[in-house]
């Protein structure tokens, strides 16, 4: 039997999107999972993305084409942005980049999507 001391990453878990300016405003939820991928919710599919976070600076690469899919994913739920376009989600960009400022369970990002100024405010939803 082994036993060690869970940690939790600063940013893993679910957390819902209160507020959001620029390209950033399709999205529902982030899913930061361990260490680099996460999953972000728009137009009710979940779509893969890659982060790199080195201090409070945080790169989103999303998934633009078919070749990122998640194992073990279904069509039902899964997408990738070429796929949720016609859903309303056109204009979703594929990196967001920016300063990420910690405040309790809530989290601002200021930055970039695609190059155009954007924001977000999100709420940690799970784990609390």
């Amino acid at each position: 039997m082994e036993h060690r001391v869970f940690q939790r990453e600063p940013l893993e878990g679910a957390w819902s999107v209160d507020e959001s300016s620029g390209a950033a405003s399709a999205l529902d939820r982030i899913y930061f999972e361990k260490d680099d991928v996460g999953f972000i919710r728009v137009a009710k599919k979940l779509v893969p993305f890659h982060k790199h976070f080195e201090g409070g600076q945080l790169r989103l690469s999303i998934a633009g084409d078919d070749d990122m899919v998640h194992e073990g994913s279904s069509p039902p739920t899964m997408g990738t942005l070429r796929r949720i376009a016609a859903a309303g989600a056109a204009g979703f960009p594929h990196i967001l980049r920016g300063a990420v400022i910690s405040e309790g369970e809530t989290i601002r990002f200021d930055g970039t999507c695609d190059d155009q100024p954007c924001a977000m405010k999100l709420t940690r939803e799970f784990p609390k």
